[in-house]
């Protein structure tokens, strides 16, 4: 077949014109919010990489990542609210989820895009958080802070590795009891395993022992009370008649720990030679004393004896003839 002039002019141009437009065609990431973005590429390959380097995982939901920004860097917060990072690189606001953002992260600049609408917030990292400090547009400047908050005690179980400031949610379970032998100051939960006596002490639980709590003024001079005091199996107490839980205990190798109801300071008394006592500030310089002890009968003949008991009190029971005419009257006898 042969070609007039025409149809090969038609057909050259044609071709020029297809090797032109493959010749200006090019491939790439043309998102330019991701970190391999390229401002060549007209075609997109689906090559775009949204995070490079990143100094956090922004998608760590033990973490409440709380954006700031700071009038003038200094003085009151103007905005203050929580952002949730999504793994396909979207986000919400926490207090309105309707307020929607994509984000990128890329060799340490965070970039947040349409958290207002048709604006991109960058953040550098610097130190152990993301930070900006724009133009106000009036000659000052804004702060903007994007700080990781949750729990930094390494101990608790929502410890989050990445927070930076603690926002008081530690979960850290152990014994909560004040008076506690293995009392835990940092558990927030008890998990049950508060010991109450542990190693040497007296036995509260004798029956032949009354026990008598002194306080004296200076620690010298008469006592200023002196009161009956029970401690009962459950680890509660009472003083005298009052019929009510006045304190909590526990009795720890040697040392008797004491919380009134309703006081969050525990009393520790020290056993020395069967006496608990302790040495405590009056609040205006001096010193009071408190002294437990043991009183009862220390007749080892009677029936109520106890070896526990430091003040004898009288009430020895000592069975025998009490008739003074008798052949065996005993002269120690009660009963």
């Amino acid at each position: 077949m042969q070609l007039t002039s025409l149809t090969l002019a038609i057909l050259l141009t044609c071709i020029a014109s297809f090797y032109s437009t493959e010749s200006s065609a090019q491939t790439g990431c043309t998102d330019d919010l991701a970190c391999n973005y390229d401002a060549l590429a007209n075609l997109p390959d689906g090559s775009c990489v949204y995070e490079s380097n990143p100094n956090f995982d922004l998608t760590d939901e033990s973490v409440a990542w709380i954006y700031t920004a700071i009038l003038n860097c200094s003085g009151d917060t103007v905005t203050n609210f929580q952002l949730h990072f999504f793994a396909n690189h979207f986000g919400s606001v926490a207090q309105d989820p309707s307020v929607t953002f994509s984000w990128s992260q890329c060799d340490g600049v965070l970039t947040i895009r349409n958290l207002a609408p048709g604006t991109d917030i960058e953040l550098a990292f610097g130190g152990d958080t993301f930070w900006s400090m724009p133009s106000d547009g009036n000659g000052g400047f804004s702060c903007q802070l994007l700080n990781p908050h949750g729990c930094t005690f390494p101990s608790a179980q929502n410890f989050a590795a990445q927070a930076v400031t603690d926002d008081g949610s530690c979960i850290v379970t152990g014994c909560t009891a004040p008076t506690a032998c293995n009392y835990d100051a940092s558990a927030t939960d008890d998990d049950g395993s508060c010991i109450l006596e542990s190693g040497p002490g007296v036995d509260f639980s004798d029956e032949f022992v009354r026990w008598v709590t002194t306080h004296t003024l200076d620690c010298s001079g008469d006592p200023i009370i002196t009161l009956d005091t029970e401690f009962l199996p459950n680890h509660t107490g009472v003083y005298g008649e009052s019929g009510t839980v006045d304190f909590t205990w526990a009795q720890c190798n040697g040392l008797l720990n004491l919380q009134a109801t309703g006081d969050t300071a525990v009393t520790v008394l020290q056993l020395t030679n069967g006496d608990f006592w302790a040495m405590t500030s009056d609040g205006v310089g001096g010193f009071n004393c408190a002294l437990i002890q043991a009183y009862g009968c220390m007749n080892p003949a009677a029936t109520n004896f106890s070896s526990q008991v430091r003040v004898d009190d009288g009430s020895c029971v000592v069975l025998g003839c009490t008739d003074d005419i008798a052949c065996n009257y005993a002269a120690s006898a009660t009963d």
